[in-house]
């Protein structure tokens, strides 16, 4: 498998002029933050969620400190459909109030960018669940994007900052939330997990095929900022 050709940065000539990718922001040549790349019509586009503030589809977007793997959830080159799901995106971060927190049940988002829950909770995520549940609803079979039952809070400690911001949030907006219903669902997905999402194609992907290639993309992407 290919994998430094295929990681893009933002920064690159030569981008096609309509694809998706699942993107993630480098720091200290780490990825750290979850977000969709798109690019309609020669013109980029960032969906996500900024965790301290609600999601949103940035326009114009350029910065040189974000990598990219296409996404083949809607093939490159479709204009018509990446337009669509421009629109689905803008949908979305015009109706979400999510709350950031740990939280992965499965839910997605419909066409009309309403939030679809799995379970008896809010609507609450990162930067990753986020993202993922966007791509989970624009998938047209029934399959999540990523097989959530693979993973579960073991690496939460890996982040334990943002634990802590994620319950004071959560115990903020929704003091009488039922934790053990929480707890259930309590996982992590980390941005570098995400991004090495983007190399597999077969929905939903799982968390061992993600493990055979996520050290290569790690080393991979630390080459291209290194300089």
């Amino acid at each position: 498998m290919k994998i430094n050709e295929n990681l893009i940065k933002i920064s690159e000539a030569g981008l096609p002029e309509n694809f998706i990718s699942v993107a993630t922001k480098i720091y200290d040549n780490n990825p750290t933050h979850a977000a969709i790349f798109i690019r309609h019509q020669a013109k980029n586009y960032l969906h996500h969620f900024p965790g301290t503030w609600l999601p949103e589809v940035r326009e114009n977007f350029e910065d040189d400190w974000y990598i990219l793997k296409k996404c083949e959830v809607i093939k490159s080159g479709d204009e018509n459909r990446i337009g669509s799901f421009l629109q689905y995106c803008r949908r979305i971060c015009d109706r979400s109030r999510v709350t950031y927190g740990f939280y992965m049940d499965g839910s997605k988002y419909d066409q009309e960018g309403k939030y679809i829950k799995n379970s008896d909770m809010p609507e609450l995520g990162t930067c990753v669940s986020f993202c993922v549940n966007t791509l989970s609803g624009a998938l047209v079979i029934e399959d999540e994007y990523l097989l959530l039952d693979d993973w579960d809070d073991s690496s939460i400690m890996d982040a334990h900052g943002l634990d802590m911001f994620s319950m004071s949030q959560i115990k903020a907006n929704y003091p009488d939330l039922d934790i053990s219903i929480y707890n259930a669902y309590r996982k992590r997905i980390s941005p570098l997990e995400y991004l090495t999402s983007g190399f597999f194609s077969n929905y939903p992907i799982k968390k061992e095929e993600i493990n055979t290639i996520v050290e290569d993309v790690k080393k991979d992407v630390r080459s291209k900022f290194s300089d």
